[in-house]
């Protein structure tokens, strides 16, 4: 149903409205999905595979600043769902072959402030005008002050009220 949504919504010239809405974008979340449920049983995906995952995975977006972000119905039916596919395929690829690079202080580090950066980066980065060459320094900036000024406070917030659920519990217990 998904390609169908996104076929509609370029035929109806609605880019950045109709083709980026839920039900066009819900075969691209179940990749994901999928992947979470079943990457035990999926293939060992190889390091010359997880290599050539990595060409669209650089060349869509490139292609679509080419493009100006002008949306055609083959970076909408074609690309995107092959650089979806690249990334799902990556991601198991490094799941199934942990690099030492992960590791390293400032990549963990950064994969901590990731879910923020996701939060945050719109601001940033989207729109129809160029954005400075500084702007996504600032979404790392902003993101890492939601994390540290929000994000780990509320997470020690629900970690006590666990630990005060936990001891109630054992009181009723005993």
């Amino acid at each position: 149903m998904a390609p169908l949504f996104r076929i509609l919504g370029h035929l109806l010239r609605l880019h950045g409205r109709g083709d980026e809405a839920f039900p066009a974008v819900a075969d691209i979340l179940a990749i994901g999905c999928l992947l979470a449920l079943f990457w035990k049983r999926v293939p060992t995906v190889r390091a010359w595979c997880a290599a050539l995952m990595l060409v669209p995975v650089v060349l869509v977006p490139a292609y679509m600043g080419v493009l100006k972000f002008h949306v055609t119905a083959v970076l909408l039916l074609v690309f995107w769902p092959v650089m979806h596919f690249s990334i799902a395929g990556l991601l198991l690829h490094v799941v199934q072959t942990p690099y030492r690079i992960l590791n390293f202080g400032p990549v963990v580090w950064l994969g901590k402030m990731s879910y923020s950066l996701y939060l945050w980066q719109q601001l940033f980065t989207f729109g129809e005008h160029p954005r400075p060459w500084y702007f996504p320094i600032l979404a790392v900036g902003v993101a890492a002050a939601s994390y540290y000024l929000l994000e780990q406070p509320m997470i020690r917030l629900r970690e006590r009220g666990r630990g005060q659920r936990k001891e109630v519990v054992m009181a009723a217990a005993a």
